[in-house]
């Protein structure tokens, strides 16, 4: 038996750069979708950096001038984490520099992977919601195939199993993945 949970739909990124950058739409579509991952704290400012990054390198200095030092700070970290940003480090006499560059082999491969990650558990899970007779509990949620199901003579938490239509997780799942699919495609593209 398994915890019912239903796939989420995936919908477009938060995000449109709407002529603000200069490069294909593929390009920007995939990296939409990237952001579109990101923490939802300081979103704009994200896109912004992005924006800035994409075009030329720039020192931490010049992109404190964004705005508010914590968010800034916090946000390149982010970018960094995920892979969207390299920093780099020049030893100065007095202090150190910091600057930013846009990491466009690295992310792009990461967000391939992830996607053809997330394609085939997609794929996984829709091919198991067909091949599978599945009852569930009202009360505790947990999913049973039809063996597991017959074994438990049809009751959980006291209760009897309801039969589960899968025909709205097998939606889902296939919406996921044509989006997916598309979101590959302008790989192709690049």
């Amino acid at each position: 038996m398994i915890q019912l949970q239903l796939p989420p739909k995936l919908a477009d990124g938060p995000f449109s750069f709407n002529g603000t950058l200069k490069a294909s739409k593929e390009f920007i579509a995939i990296l939409d979708y990237g952001l579109s991952r990101l923490s939802a704290e300081n979103l704009e400012l994200k896109k912004q950096m992005m924006s800035i990054l994409i075009k030329k390198t720039q020192t931490l200095e010049e992109l404190m001038q964004l705005g508010n030092k914590h968010q800034i700070q916090s946000s390149l970290y982010e970018l960094e984490q995920e892979g969207f940003i390299t920093r780099k480090v020049q030893k100065g006499e007095e202090f150190n520099i910091f600057s930013y560059e846009f990491n466009r082999a690295s992310l792009l491969f990461k967000i391939q992977k992830e996607l053809e990650d997330n394609y085939e558990k997609y794929k996984e899970q829709r091919d198991y919601y067909n091949a599978n007779v599945l009852f569930y509990c009202k009360k505790c949620n947990k999913l049973f195939e039809y063996t597991s199901a017959m074994e438990n003579t049809f009751q959980c938490c006291g209760e009897p199993l309801q039969s589960f239509d899968s025909s709205e997780a097998i939606k889902n799942l296939t919406a996921n993945m044509a989006y997916i699919e598309v979101k590959l495609n302008s790989f192709a593209k690049i």
